[in-house]
């Protein structure tokens, strides 16, 4: 965490408008945080990273004290978007994400399909470039290996956002006899969509930054029909 707390940015939208822009999301089940995390490859290999949280706004208090962090204060603040009702509304996700293509040089925009195939076929009929992920041990420790390699080679820049620092904070990673890395939750109740998210879009930047118009590898597909 002294690693990636180091490597903070100020840039604004109009910095980061021309580079390319990779997105990874992540989807929540039902009354979880959904996570848009966005990160852009600069001319020197470093990538910026920036996300966006989704939350369901009915008894934000009850949550807060299930989970333990302060989720009306981080909405009061535009710190996560509490959506009307029990479970997230996909509609301001889908929405958001148009929105951040419509402004950035989106590349891809990365889901695991197992929760997002209404969304990503919604995307991909307006033209944007949806691509799968599945969030498989062989492919997300792939990922994992790159977000590893990024941030301890002090080539990533965020933006100091404290929910994601949560979710980082909040990851308890193992390594298996093979080598293969795993990121989970140390708890139940702790997030780390956003964490998974950052993992996704890294991926796919530094794959971008030796092929950038390719979609390539196997853990990504592009979403056709």
């Amino acid at each position: 965490m002294d690693t990636w707390d180091a490597r903070q940015f100020q840039d604004g939208d109009a910095e980061l408008e021309a580079l390319p822009c990779w997105i990874g999301v992540d989807l929540a089940l039902s009354g979880d945080t959904s996570a848009v995390v966005a990160a852009w490859l600069h001319d020197d290999g470093q990538i910026s990273v920036r996300p966006w949280f989704f939350i369901p706004g009915d008894d934000l208090k009850g949550r807060s004290e299930r989970d333990g962090v302060p989720y009306q204060t981080w909405a009061d603040d535009g710190l996560i978007t509490a959506t009307p009702g029990p479970i997230i509304d996909a509609g301001i996700v889908e929405d958001h994400i148009r929105e951040l293509c419509g402004t950035h040089d989106g590349q891809e925009i990365a889901f695991d399909p197992h929760l997002a195939r209404r969304m990503m076929q919604n995307l991909h009929d307006d033209g944007l470039p949806v691509v799968e992920f599945r969030q498989a041990p062989l492919s997300m420790a792939v990922a994992i290996g790159d977000l590893e390699r990024t941030v301890n080679g002090g080539m990533i820049r965020q933006n100091g956002h404290p929910v994601l620092r949560h979710h980082f904070d909040s990851v308890v990673a193992s390594r298996s006899e093979s080598g293969l890395t795993r990121l989970h939750k140390g708890k139940k109740t702790d997030r780390i969509d956003g964490a998974i998210a950052t993992a996704m879009a890294v991926h796919r930047a530094a794959a971008g930054e030796t092929n950038k118009s390719q979609y390539s590898g196997a853990d990504a597909e592009i979403f056709t029909f």
